[in-house]
């Protein structure tokens, strides 16, 4: 214990009027009371604590640190040991990555003045998760909350009666409760949202996800009293796997939506008049996910008074077929630097490519997407054609991070059974349907050798301004041998297809395969001889995780390009010793001696 240096008394009452100060200055955020922490009913802060020392309160401390007025931490003043715990809590923590009560029971048995500085601060009690408590313990940490503004959490795989009479006691305050988010099986998320039919007029976040290991079968279809007086504060509705009546009161009722995500089945899909009646509620949306849940019977054109305008809309998810998502686009008016992601389900990829390109062109007088590209990610295997672009020419290699990619990005892709695979057609649909004259990287993958080289060139001649190429599986010697031939524009017959590449990678490639009667290494050999006779030659070759590489080829490699990053690839070399150990007498691999990535085989 640290002795003070002035009297306790007037050390508590000076650190008080700091304290209270210091709360004056920073009016944003709750302020404790030696009461505790009450909160207005009306206020709509967030549900669970979260605290921002003040410079102040920094300053404060550093002097009391310098002059020694610390007091004991049994004798805190009720602000300031409110303050503390409520930093503690304002780490997440706990199943939904959010407070959790668990700290707060660790904190109430250390001595009776914390209890009581606990119990009495309702901002520490406002996260009521339920996974299977008893319903005392729910119904103690409500009234501890107070009047505050409470987050409901539940996460439950075939309930206790207990449990259900927990969640039973938080829904039955649903006047007060700022977010909802349940997740369980199908029997679980029926049993706890059926006594969830009045109003919410605090509510800004609804969040319900069947996740039980039959989500795919067993779906869950909420009822049309969900929420039937409304939740007009409503930012976020989330509803994963589970199906909602579109005329339901509460999808009529939400004109400050920001993000809409609805992942229902596909025997619930709604018509394209009941998705524009509920999109003309949500003028303010930013994000806007449908899977699986557009459906038309025909495809005519609907009347022009169905235009919805998103202004605000950030992000664009849609799943479903063709034609489909064709029509609801030509519904929607949003921002040009919108992200959108479109998974088509098709039968034939070049007549209903162009179909998309249509839908989300400016002007039906020219047809070509024309968006701010700089980076493009084409990838096609036996059933579906993902294409991807984004602005920016910094290359994003992997497919999960595209989505979290700064600004705007398009992302389409084309599903087809078995019976139609893709063709070279598609390819040159995509190089003629999309305006790739600002892509500056692209990334190419072929896992089922359906490129050819003709249909490489005429991607690559579009692209006068690439300067990263990717080429993963078999996109890679289609790819290099059209960096290899004259270019077919006209008055351009003194270059080759992208004169300013810079950089090749390859990826997952066997460098020992032959491409017609030709290897592979002497194909990449000929591309970089005959643009260096161009004065194009490639400055920069990456290998990831290449395949049957030799030591000849490494110092082949080596000499061909002027810089060459080797990253996890298979070499193959000869060890007459027969030894276990690295092969000492190969020269070549002096100076990749330890490096991570290596595996070579005898």
């Amino acid at each position: 214990m640290l002795t003070m240096q002035e009297p306790r008394r007037q050390c508590q009452t000076r650190l008080k009027s700091q304290v209270h100060s210091c709360r004056a200055a920073h009016d944003g955020q709750p302020q404790p009371t030696s009461r505790g922490h009450e909160t207005s009913p009306g206020s709509n802060g967030p549900s669970s604590p979260s605290v921002t020392v003040p410079r102040e309160c920094s300053q404060i401390l550093r002097s009391a640190r310098n002059t020694g007025t610390f007091l004991p931490v049994s004798q805190l003043p009720v602000e300031v040991l409110s303050l503390v715990f409520l930093c503690l809590l304002s780490h997440p923590e706990g199943l939904f990555a959010t407070a959790s009560t668990d700290p707060l029971r660790k904190i109430t048995h250390v001595c009776r003045y914390w209890r009581a500085v606990a119990v009495g601060c309702s901002m520490l009690w406002t996260c009521v998760e339920v996974t299977g408590v008893h319903p005392d313990w729910t119904a103690e940490i409500l009234r501890r909350s107070k009047k505050s503004t409470i987050s409901f959490k539940a996460s439950l795989f075939n309930p206790s009666r207990h449990a259900i009479e927990a969640c039973q006691l938080v829904l039955a305050q649903a006047d007060r409760i700022g977010e909802i988010h349940v997740r369980g099986d199908h029997k679980a998320i029926s049993k706890i949202l059926k006594p969830l039919k009045g109003g919410a007029p605090r509510l800004t976040s609804l969040i319900v996800e069947n996740s039980g290991w039959r989500a795919g079968a067993d779906s869950v279809f909420l009822s049309s009293c969900l929420l039937q007086d409304g939740a007009p504060q409503l930012k976020r509705i989330e509803l994963r796997k589970c199906a909602v009546p579109w005329d339901a009161p509460l999808l009529r009722s939400c004109p400050d939506l920001h993000t809409f995500l609805v992942e229902g089945p596909e025997f619930a899909q709604p018509a394209l008049p009941q998705l524009f009646e509920v999109l003309k509620g949500m003028p303010r949306l930013r994000s806007l996910r449908i899977d699986n849940i557009v459906s038309t019977t025909n495809h005519s054109t609907p009347p022009d008074d169905s235009i919805v305008s998103l202004p605000d809309l950030q992000r664009l998810t849609i799943g479903g077929a063709t034609y489909d998502i064709a029509s609801l686009l030509m519904r929607l008016v949003f921002p040009s630097s919108t992200t959108i992601s479109l998974r088509c389900i098709c039968s034939d990829k070049s007549n209903e490519l162009a179909v998309i390109v249509a839908a989300l062109s400016p002007s039906s007088a020219d047809p070509t997407l024309r968006l701010p590209t700089h980076a493009f990610h084409i990838s096609c295997d036996a059933v579906q054609l993902s294409i991807l672009a984004k602005p920016g020419s910094r290359m994003i290699e992997d497919e999960a991070r595209w989505d979290a990619a700064e600004q705007a990005s398009t992302s389409l892709t084309l599903v087809a059974g078995p019976d139609h695979l893709h063709t070279s057609a598609t390819l040159g649909a995509v190089a003629q349907a999309f305006g790739l004259s600002d892509v500056e990287s692209l990334l190419l993958d072929d896992q089922e050798g359906i490129l050819d080289t003709e249909t490489s060139r005429a991607l690559l001649e579009r692209m006068p301004n690439l300067v990263t190429l990717h080429a993963r599986h078999d996109a890679a010697a289609y790819l290099v041998a059209a960096l290899s031939l004259p270019s077919e524009k006209k008055g351009n017959d003194k270059s080759v297809p992208a004169p300013n590449l810079e950089t090749l990678i390859l990826e997952e490639v066997d460098m020992n395969w032959s491409f017609g009667s030709l290897p592979f290494m002497h194909t990449l050999q000929e591309a970089q001889f005959v643009r260096c006779g161009y004065g194009r030659f490639i400055d920069e070759l990456r290998i990831q995780r290449c395949m049957n590489i030799g030591s000849k080829d490494v110092a082949i490699l080596n000499h061909l390009f002027a810089d060459v990053q080797w990253d996890t690839f298979e070499a193959y070399v000869s060890d007459s010793s027969g030894s276990e150990g690295w092969p000492d007498d190969v020269e070549v691999w002096d100076e990749y001696w330890g490096f991570e990535g290596i595996h070579w085989h005898s």
